[in-house]
């Protein structure tokens, strides 16, 4: 199966930035230290934090909810992911806040849709569980 690797926000310059990695599921959330992270890596069924120390830990897509990325507002003036968030109404998945790239990813790590603003339509993609990656973060959705 293909293997893609979300390496912290799929960003060089955001990871320089982020000081905690957010992983909430349905059963609670779970932080870790960017700089104990060395890679995150999507399977097509659920999310592998590989650390710097060689351990890993796997969060199946069934359970996560979504993956955020704290940043240090002191270190990019005006740059913040606090209180943003991730939506799917109908067919749109939204984002609050300012316009900014919005990318659908499917479970098997392919890019299937792509803008840039505060909302994206998918009613062209069948059912399925699809991974969205916007404004500093990563939100599973469940297009039914």
């Amino acid at each position: 199966m293909r293997r893609f690797s979300f390496v912290l926000l799929l960003s060089l310059t955001l990871a320089t930035f982020a000081e905690k990695v957010v992983v909430n599921q349905a059963v609670g959330q779970t932080v870790y230290d960017v700089s104990a992270v060395q890679e995150l890596a999507f399977d097509g069924k659920g999310v592998t934090i590989l650390f710097t120390d060689g351990e890993s830990v796997y969060f199946t897509a069934e359970t996560l909810t979504n993956i955020a990325f704290n940043v240090n507002p002191s270190a990019i003036s005006g740059m913040e992911n606090a209180g943003k968030v991730i939506t799917l109404q109908g067919n749109t998945v939204s984002i609050s806040g300012e316009s900014c790239d919005i990318r659908v990813f499917s479970a098997k790590g392919k890019v299937v849709a792509q803008t840039r603003g505060v909302s994206l339509d998918i009613s062209a993609l069948p059912e399925g569980v699809y991974f969205v990656q916007a404004g500093g973060l990563i939100s599973k959705i469940v297009k039914r």
